[in-house]
């Protein structure tokens, strides 16, 4: 996926695990180790970290839901377990579908407990990440929860999910499917124009065409 290509997102696992740093390894283990022991230096975004993962990997092929919320915030706590209702079921469904956690929470501390207690086994960015505001911006998110869809692309397939999951729960990943497709189409169809129109052969014919498609 776009949208988070390069983006680190990260899963309850790395929340959970203890990070051993070098002040606690004893002073026989650093002088045991020899020359030909020693790990060759790795760059730290090179390093494996146990639940981080690479956005554009994890989320590949997927319909993705930007959930946008807030331990602090009523509607959150309330919405939140119908969410993770629907993603267990499209879980076991095997549905291409991920959430992705955007904290509106006041500190680190607070997302975290949020995201560990009350949340499912999805992605989130940390709650420091300044790329988290670069997106409440690009979907002019202004309130939480917000349950924006979005495509492989990152367009909006609706910036209504947080209402279509409570009228009609997992039936609404059927229609975000179908409108996902819909729209896909469409950029397909714009692509395949703006080349035929680049050539120089037809490119009224083709205008035409699609702007009939676009008002039906």
């Amino acid at each position: 996926m776009d949208l988070f290509r390069d983006k680190y997102l990260f899963t309850k696992e790395y929340y959970e695990k203890k990070v051993v740093t070098p002040d606690e390894e004893t002073l026989t283990q650093q002088l045991n180790l020899t020359n030909f022991d020693k790990k060759p230096d790795v760059k730290p975004e090179d390093q494996e970290v146990p639940g981080r993962v690479l956005g554009h990997v994890a989320l590949d092929e997927k319909l993705v839901g930007l959930y946008f919320s807030a331990g602090w915030c009523p509607p959150c706590q309330q919405f939140t377990p119908l969410l993770c209702d629907l993603y267990d079921e499209l879980l076991n469904r095997k549905a291409n579908f991920e959430v992705v956690f955007l904290s509106f929470d006041r500190t680190a501390d607070e997302m975290e407990k949020y995201f560990m207690i009350k949340h499912r086994s999805w992605l989130a960015l940390p709650n420091d990440d300044p790329f988290k505001d670069e997106l409440k911006m690009k979907y002019n998110v202004t309130a939480v929860p917000k349950l924006i869809i979005v495509s492989r692309g990152g367009e909006v397939v609706t910036a209504k999910g947080r209402k279509e999951v409570q009228d009609k729960g997992v039936i609404a990943f059927r229609n975000w499917q179908q409108a996902a497709a819909t729209l896909e189409a469409k950029q397909q169809a714009l692509g395949n124009t703006e080349t035929t129109a680049a050539s120089g052969d037809g490119a009224e014919k083709a205008l035409e065409g699609l702007t009939t498609e676009n008002e039906t």
